[in-house]
């Protein structure tokens, strides 16, 4: 984790010799509740395989990942 400032930002880096990648999360408060935003940067021999053989991999993944973070969201405002 490189960087953990609640409840707005967090990121983490990977450093591995097949792929190095950032990713950061940002949530900003809205008058309905929040949005958030999401991006990764990703370098390396396994990024490029992944490119080729599985290129939508890493859109399906936030899309999943934001899906459960808004479902969750959710599921705690109503039982609050």
């Amino acid at each position: 984790v490189t960087e953990f400032q609640p409840p707005m930002r967090l990121s983490w880096e990977s450093r591995k010799s097949i792929i190095r990648g950032y990713h950061a999360w940002l949530v900003i408060p809205t008058e309905f509740g929040s949005t958030v935003i999401t991006d990764e940067s990703q370098h390396g021999f396994l990024t490029y395989m992944q490119r080729i053989f599985v290129p939508n991999k890493l859109r399906r993944l936030h899309d999943m990942w934001l899906a459960e973070i808004k479902a969750k969201a959710e599921t705690a405002a109503k039982s609050s």
